[in-house]
């Protein structure tokens, strides 16, 4: 599809074309004013299906374009917290839509594709994605049990958007942008005496440890809670396998378990890429040794806690072997290692385990007797 910012009866990216859609989904928002109701109320379900279909079609079409020209959001009225307030309208409408359960199939496929197509507009900022992705994730097996499918489709969104901009590690604090800021420090410094200014220096110093000490905390607490949702994944699968209710059909994984691993693994290569960007030069600062080890700490521990997990997988796949004929084991060991969650888990297990073993072997030593 050719983009264009003009095409009659469809396209004009302009803040007033979004401002009318506004205005015309308005009535069927979650809170329209009494007479938005009474305007609308004598339409049948399928009329308004057919209303919302084509107006979200319009909507869709200039938010496709406007993300594919890569126009600025305040040039069509898309600033968060503006007077308008279009970006919130739309977004709190969309979800609105997704909850709907009297809404057609198409009507909620479109308001998915809308989200999909233009989420750097409806979710301009990391933070924002970042903050909406805590609030989701579920940080028990019966929680993941409990998702709806609109806090799955939500999860998946929202991985692949963090994880493609290479943003998400610089918004949970982790990245490069915390670098020191030399002409601050200069304005600070005026009129201070050596002695004040090296005290400074420390307590700056202090403060920035203590917050990176604390981020790889909840990096650690990230792993952990992705970790168990995938376990519990994982025994799901490989339990109905063992009882033969799936046979031998492939059993894909949906895009909301992929993007649990796909977390795991972004944030895995995130903290790969620090540990040899440690290295990279001659000298290796105090303060990078620091980190360094922090970064190592939070590897060493989830490998233990991937030894552990694959351990008792392991253990309770052997068991349910032993007691499968030799006809029916090849067909269930290969369901098992290419069309389960566990394909994407024991590479991780192996290749984490000989990185942290080069620096940490100690430390997983008594994890790797388990295997």
């Amino acid at each position: 599809i050719q983009l264009v910012s003009a095409a009659p009866f469809c396209v004009d990216l302009h803040e007033d074309t979004f401002v009318l859609l506004k205005d015309l989904l308005e009535p069927f928002s979650k809170d329209p004013s009494e007479e938005q109701k009474k305007i609308f109320s004598s339409l049948d379900k399928d009329q308004i299906n057919y209303y919302l279909l084509n107006c979200l079609t319009i909507l869709r079409t200039n938010i496709y374009h406007a993300s594919g020209l890569n126009i600025i959001p305040e040039e069509i009225g898309f600033v968060t917290n503006s007077e308008k307030k279009l970006i919130e309208f739309f977004r709190d409408f969309l979800l609105h839509v997704l909850h709907q359960e009297s809404l057609s199939k198409k009507v909620k496929n479109l308001a998915k594709q809308i989200f999909e197509e233009g989420w750097l507009l409806l979710l301009p900022t990391s933070e924002e994605r970042r903050v909406m992705l805590n609030s989701l994730l579920p940080d028990t097996a019966e929680k993941y049990n409990h998702l709806t499918s609109v806090e799955t489709f939500l999860i998946g969104l929202l991985v692949n958007t963090l994880t493609k901009d290479h943003e998400f590690a610089f918004y949970m604090g982790l990245g490069n942008k915390d670098q020191d800021d030399d002409e601050e420090d200069l304005k600070e410094e005026e009129g201070l005496s050596e002695e004040e200014i090296e005290k400074k220096k420390e307590e700056k110093k202090k403060k920035k440890h203590e917050k990176k000490s604390k981020l790889y905390h909840n990096l650690m607490n990230y792993f952990l809670n992705l970790l168990n949702i995938v376990k519990h994944k994982v025994d799901s699968e490989i339990g109905r396998v063992l009882e033969k209710k799936e046979g031998n059909k492939s059993m894909n994984l949906s895009n909301h378990d992929d993007s649990y691993s796909k977390l795991i693994v972004y944030l895995e290569k995130f903290l790969l890429s620090k540990v040899t960007s440690f290295h990279s030069g001659s000298y290796l600062s105090e303060e990078k040794k620091q980190e360094e080890e922090m970064v190592l700490n939070v590897l060493s521990q989830f490998a233990n806690m991937l030894i552990d997990n694959s351990s008792k997988t392991l253990g309770t796949i052997i068991k349910n072997l032993k007691k499968i004929n030799e006809e029916e084991l090849e067909t269930i060991v290969s369901t098992i290692l290419v069309n389960t969650t566990l394909r994407v888990i024991l590479p991780k297990v192996l290749i984490i385990l000989i990185l942290v073993d080069v620096k940490y072997s100690l430390i997983v030593q008594n994890n790797l007797i388990k295997l």
